[in-house]
Formats: C-alpha cells, sequence, structure tokens
C-alpha cells in the first residue's frame, strides 16, 4: 500500500501543497483524484496517477486537484456567536484604538474560499463606522483555489450564502443581480483577493498584503494540514499579526498546543486568541486574561483542598474555564476531577474534563468521562457530539456516525433556536448543521 502509486501521490501532494490526509480521510484524497481525473484530462485515474508522478506538478494541475481536494463550503455570518463577539467587543476596541491615529484597519481571511467571510467583515465595519469612507479600510481574502477567488472578486451570490443572515435586509449592502445578490461598491472595494497556498512560507509579505494584521480568520482551514505544518502556519499568523492583534479559529480547532504563543480570550464562552502586547484595550471583565502567573500543581492542590466548599457551591466551571484558557490544563483536570468526586450536578463539568483530558492525549479517560455522564443522562446531547468528534479524532468513523445519529435523533426534540446545554451557547439548528456536515465530510 505504502508503494502504491496512489500512496506516492498522496505523499507528492502533501510536499507541494501542504495538504495532508491520514489514514481515515485517504478515501476523501481518492474520490478527489477521482473526480480531478477528468478534468486534468484523463480516461481513468490510473493513467492520471502515474502521470502525476512521472512529471513536476504544473500551476494548473494544482489547482485543479485543489478544487476537488479542498472542501470549499462558507457562507455570510458563519458561526453567529463568533461574529457577534467581533461585532460587540473586538472591532468596538479596535475603532476606538485607530480613531486615534491614522484610521487604518487590516483584515486577512485566509482559505477564505468563496469570500463570503471577508465581505462579512467588511459588512460589520460599516456598521459600526459612521464615517466608513474615511477610514483606510484593507481586508484580503486568501484561497489555494483560483476559482474560488474569481467567484469572490465577482461578489454575486445565491440566497443559500445568507442563510446565518436572513434576519437582516440585504439591500442595505447587496443589489439585486439576475438570480442572486451582489455586493455594493463601497464594500466591494475595501476587500481584495489573491492566491496563497499556507503551507509556503512566502508569508508575512508586504507584497502580498499578509503583514501588519490586525485581525485574521483561520476558520475550518487547518484541519487539512498536518499537526508539524499547522504548527508552522500559526507561528507565520502569528508575525503576520500586529502586537495584541486578533486570531480568529473555529470552535473545532481550539487548541493549547496549537495555539500556546498567543493569549486566549473568552467572550461568554466564545474564545478568540490575541497576539500579547500592549495593542488591546478590552476590559478584564469582559473576558478572561491571563492575569496570573503559572502556579505549579502542589500549590494548586493546597488552594483546591482549602477552598473546597467555595468551588464546590458553583465556581467550579468558571475556574476551569479560566484556567483551561490560560493552559494551566492540569490544575484544570485537577479542579474538574474535585468536582465530580464532590458529587456535583453539573453535567458541563464532565463535558469540560473531557474536552481538558483530549488536550492532554488522554482519550480513553476522555471516553470514560463521557460514558459516566451519559450514565448520569442518556438525554445529553453534547455527550453524544463529543462521543463522536472523539471517535473521529481516534479514526473510528463507524463509530463516530453512530454517536453522531444519536445526536440527531434527540435534536428533534429541541425548537431551532433552543440553547443545547453545555454546548457554549449553541442553538440546536447550529449543532444540526455541524453534525451533518461532519458526518457528510467523514461518510466520503
Amino acid at each position: 500500500m505504502i508503494n502504491s502509486p496512489i500512496f506516492q501521490l498522496k505523499n507528492l501532494i502533501s510536499e507541494k501543497m501542504g495538504l495532508f490526509f491520514p489514514e481515515e480521510r485517504f478515501s476523501d484524497f481518492e474520490k478527489g483524484v477521482g473526480q480531478a481525473a477528468k478534468e486534468l484530462g484523463f480516461n481513468d485515474v490510473e493513467t492520471c496517477v502515474q502521470s502525476l508522478l512521472t512529471s513536476p506538478l504544473s500551476k494548473k494541475q494544482i489547482q485543479i486537484l485543489a478544487r476537488y481536494l479542498v472542501v470549499g463550503e462558507t457562507y455570510f455570518f458563519r458561526e453567529p456567536k463568533t461574529m457577534e463577539v467581533l461585532e460587540k467587543q473586538i472591532l468596538p476596541e479596535l475603532i476606538s484604538l485607530k480613531q486615534k491615529d491614522q484610521k487604518h484597519i487590516r483584515i486577512w481571511s485566509s482559505g477564505c474560499a468563496t469570500g463570503e467571510e471577508a465581505y462579512s467583515a467588511a459588512i460589520l465595519l460599516h456598521r459600526l463606522l459612521p464615517d466608513f469612507d474615511q477610514w483606510d479600510i484593507q481586508i484580503i481574502g486568501t484561497d489555494l483555489y483560483s476559482g474560488f477567488l474569481r467567484k469572490a472578486a465577482f461578489g454575486s451570490y445565491t440566497t443559500w450564502s445568507f442563510r446565518e443572515a436572513l434576519s437582516w435586509d440585504l439591500t442595505q449592502y447587496f443589489t439585486k443581480a439576475n438570480s442572486g445578490w451582489r455586493i455594493i461598491p463601497c464594500l466591494k472595494k475595501k476587500v481584495a483577493f489573491k492566491q496563497l497556498n499556507l503551507a509556503d512560507e512566502q508569508y508575512p509579505s508586504p507584497f502580498d498584503l499578509s503583514d501588519s494584521m490586525d485581525l485574521i480568520f483561520c476558520r475550518n482551514v487547518l484541519m487539512y494540514f498536518s499537526a508539524e505544518k499547522t504548527k508552522q502556519i500559526v507561528r507565520r499568523f502569528y508575525s503576520s499579526l500586529v502586537q495584541g492583534g486578533w486570531l480568529v479559529v473555529s470552535p473545532a480547532e481550539l487548541s493549547q498546543t496549537w495555539f500556546s504563543q498567543f493569549e486566549p480570550i473568552s467572550f461568554h464562552g466564545t474564545t478568540v486568541y490575541r497576539k500579547r502586547g500592549s495593542y488591546s484595550c478590552i476590559k478584564e471583565d469582559q473576558a478572561v486574561l491571563e492575569s496570573e502567573k503559572p502556579s505549579e500543581l502542589e500549590k494548586f492542590k493546597f488552594q483546591v483542598q482549602s477552598q473546597e466548599k467555595k468551588f464546590v457551591e458553583g465556581k467550579f466551571l468558571d475556574k476551569i474555564r479560566e484556567l483551561a484558557n490560560q493552559g494551566k490544563l492540569k490544575e484544570a483536570l485537577l479542579l474538574s476531577s474535585q468536582g465530580i468526586k464532590e458529587k456535583s450536578l453539573n453535567k458541563e463539568l464532565y463535558i469540560f474534563r473531557a474536552a481538558i483530558l483530549q488536550e492532554l492525549n488522554q482519550m480513553d479517560e476522555a471516553a470514560q468521562s463521557l460514558n459516566k455522564l451519559l450514565s448520569l443522562d442518556p438525554e445529553y446531547v453534547m455527550a453524544y457530539f463529543s462521543l463522536g468528534s472523539l471517535a473521529v479524532k481516534k479514526g473510528k468513523l463507524q463509530e463516530g456516525r453512530k454517536w453522531f445519529k444519536q445526536v440527531l435523533r434527540l435534536l428533534a426534540n429541541y425548537g431551532k433556536e433552543d440553547q443545547i446545554p453545555g454546548s457554549e451557547e449553541m442553538s440546536a439548528a447550529q449543532l444540526k448543521g455541524i453534525t451533518v456536515k461532519l458526518m457528510r465530510e467523514k461518510s466520503r
């Protein structure tokens, strides 16, 4: 298998394009190559693979492969909780600071696909700035596949791209065009699109606008790269940001391991990362800050024991979240264990404990925590979702689908806008969308 042509091509694409396909996603790779073969001019996959292996990959070939190997789904105001944090917390603070000097804001949407995320940022700034036209705003969207970028640059979308944003009046920011909607010129001129492979080492660079960024989006992108390549990309993001700049990733990609040089900031359960520096003026009561030096584990054990009663009376979750966001995973794990030992009825303790154990690479213990929760409450949706995600991480795709099916079964008992316990304020509709997407991606 390792010496087979298709496996050699997988390694070549990993080397040249940076795309990583572990064993559990190898079928995705085979399917993508099969779909690309015809467009590459071949009648069968075997001939296509042999040809790609015997000569350097051309730019056109890379573009065609990228089209079929990477999922380009996105839409306006994706992950509403994150966008709300941007609109109500991060961007107002950024504007307040920038108003004092050159009125200049730079935002980068990496892995932007067809551009909805970049234009969403432009819309937010337009909402917040009465003198929008007087600001020097540069929003750059980058992606590996040029076909996505051509659509993004044209700026025309169907109603499907607004499925999380239909509550507001599209005519404020779009004009009706044929069967869709086209972004208005005053927003369009603030956004530019460039081709960039995040696996390359050519950024940060002033020549492709990837330096001195105030804010970087990188959501649902890092999953396509190996752990080592992800660390390299994150380091380059760090260098691309100004002091105090922000990095926004998807909730599924939060990781103390990958983002250890950043400061994690939590806004009512939504976590974003900040480059350490004097740039931000976010208030401490609005965010969980890294305000205390890490304590040694033995010292913390004494603290837990001496303040046991206070913690048991409802302080567990806040303190666990704070410690985990600060990277103090062992302390957070100890406190979660203490809460469970005291027979706390707060079921979120088990979810948090499982998440911490996963970060510590203790997968079996994480599963035990989730199964214990199900023994207490067989209808607890997030326990099934977490078990499904855990199974997928371990490469057990069929087991993951089994758990995800249970999630969908239980979600049928909720209204679309009902918040799911233990999900960080996620609605039933949002969780269903994520679950369906995971099942669809993992079944390919």
